[in-house]
């Protein structure tokens, strides 16, 4: 499922870098004249803002991807999760899976210690 929904926002963000050059080459033919400050700032605030909708999207992807798994109990959780992951800012407060759900080998390749359980002693 993560590689489909790999995949999708490549090809969303495919198409967003298309729109992006699109409307450059677009403005730079309709205000041929255009010099200076006037030839660069229209073009590249199209470009922040066909980004940032193509950010949001993907976010909303992959919360969606992560709500159908039932990782989350509230939908503002797994937005939260989601735009924290996708733009590397991360978090300490919430976990994909449940700690049930956390393997001993996993969590060892991750370099987290879990604490060892001691063997009872017999009576």
């Amino acid at each position: 499922m993560g590689l489909i929904t790999i995949s999708v926002c490549l090809a969303l963000h495919t198409f967003f870098m298309f729109l992006v050059l699109r409307s450059q080459v677009a403005f730079g033919r309709r205000f041929p004249r255009a010099v200076g400050v006037g030839l660069v700032v229209p073009p590249m605030l199209m470009a922040a803002v066909l980004l940032v909708v193509s950010t949001f999207l993907q976010i909303g992807i992959w919360a969606v991807v992560l709500w159908q798994f039932g990782s989350f109990d509230r939908v503002q959780d797994v937005v939260y999760f989601s735009g924290t992951t996708y733009t590397t800012l991360g978090t300490g407060k919430r976990a994909a899976c449940r700690p049930a759900a956390r393997s001993p080998f996993s969590s060892s390749a991750a370099g987290v210690r879990w604490p060892r359980p001691t063997p009872n002693s017999g009576s």
